[in-house]
Parts: C-alpha cells; structure tokens; sequence
C-alpha cells in the first residue's frame, strides 16, 4: 500500500501534464520532493501523495522516456504494474503506451487482451485490431460494451448474459453465410 511520506509534499496546484518536462515548470521544493517520491517507488516505497498527481504524472513520463532510450518493454511492464496499483489515477496512460508499443512491434494479440482489459473499446480499435489480426474479434460481448443495452426491454437487461451468446452465434452464422468478416 501507500505510505505517509517522511519529507512534507509541497503542495503542486494540478494542470495537466503532457512530458516530463513538466517538472521544470516545478518549484525547487517541488522539484526535490520529486527526487525523493522517484528515488522511494524505485525501492518500491510509494508515497500516499495526498492529492498532489502531478507528481505521479511527472513520473509516470519519467519512466516512459527511460523506456524510449533503452527500449526494455518487459521492465516497463513491471513498472506498470507497480505504477497501476498504487496511483491509478494515471495508470491508463502507461497503460495505451504499453499496448502502442506491443502494436509497433507486431505483437498485435498482445496488444488487444491489453485493450480488451479497459473499461471502453472503440469501434475504430476494434476494426483495426481484426484488420491486425486478421481474424473475427466482435462477440456479444463486445457488441453490448459497443452499444451498451440500456435500450432493451428490462426481460433483455436481465437475461444479457444469455444473450451474448446467442449475438455471436448469428454473428458467426452471417460471416459464414457471407463468406467474409462482418467487419470487413
């Protein structure tokens, strides 16, 4: 879990941070509060920020810029599991960097279960991921995460797991019938 910091946090007003080079925009107690916050989740301490993100944004490109220089996606893993339990207020923005970078290196499966794990999937993700992978990703699963259900009567809305699957057996029945992917 988190713990209470040993040094005061100097108060940081929240903006949005979009690089690393965001700290020199920092104070100088800011700055070295920085420091100390890096040099502890390192040694696997995380500091309870009180509130104060930036400085879990400013690390979280941090981290992505050492990842840029020596390209090591399976320690940027482990720190994203690190970094995602313990300040999840910035965990989804490692996280696309993760699946861009899976992406880049043709590790298109890997990439997808990643996507697949967050809360919103886009249409547009989705038709890019079978293009990729060359195979049907849509289920009933997905056409409810897609379209939500909220519409159906309140019988639908109970039974939805039932549903699903029967979504993607005539979904598999049209793609057959069709001779192509429905997405195509």
């Amino acid at each position: 879990g988190l713990v209470k910091s040993k040094i005061t946090i100097p108060f940081w007003r929240h903006f949005y941070i979009f690089s690393y080079s965001a700290i020199d925009g920092a104070t100088f107690q800011q700055r070295e509060f920085y420091k100390y916050f890096r040099g502890q989740f390192f040694n696997e301490t995380y500091i309870d920020l009180e509130g104060n993100d930036n400085y879990c944004f400013v690390l979280l490109f941090d981290i992505l810029e050492e990842f840029r220089k020596d390209g090591d996606l399976v320690r940027l893993e482990i720190l994203y599991k690190q970094f995602s339990s313990h300040y999840p207020v910035a965990e989804r923005y490692l996280k696309d960097e993760i699946i861009k970078e899976h992406s880049r290196r043709g590790d298109f499966e890997t990439a997808w279960v990643m996507t697949l794990e967050n809360q919103y999937v886009s249409a547009d993700q989705l038709c890019k991921f079978e293009r990729k992978l060359k195979k049907t990703l849509l289920n009933g699963d997905l056409m409810t995460r897609l379209s939500g259900f909220s519409h159906l009567t309140s019988f639908g809305q109970k039974n939805i797991d039932k549903i699903k699957p029967y979504a993607t057996d005539l979904l598999l029945d049209w793609e057959r019938i069709n001779e192509r992917r429905f997405l195509s």
